[in-house]
């Protein structure tokens, strides 16, 4: 269950998306994403199409640093299949 603060962040998003077109709504299927995808659902009027690909995932030694410091930083990881996030 979402904490009352962040349950109220989604429904002021859902609020700010209210007016808006949209043709789908995806979220991943983790609970907190679930949660925030239902208050916009409920605005939007669509389904919700909860999909396990959209699951964060753990970047290792990337996690919390930017593009441009993985871009500079793991020069000895590039190449042309492998790619920093974003």
């Amino acid at each position: 269950m979402l904490p009352g603060s962040r349950l109220a962040q989604a429904h002021a998003l859902a609020q700010t998306l209210a007016g808006q077109r949209f043709d789908a709504l995806y979220s991943s299927d983790l609970q907190r994403a679930y949660q925030t995808a239902q208050a916009i659902a409920a605005v939007v009027g669509l389904p919700i199409h909860a999909l396990r690909g959209l699951r964060e995932i753990h970047m290792g030694a990337w996690e919390g640093r930017l593009l441009s410091e993985v871009s500079t930083g793991y020069t000895q990881n590039k190449s042309p299949h492998h790619h920093p996030p974003g």
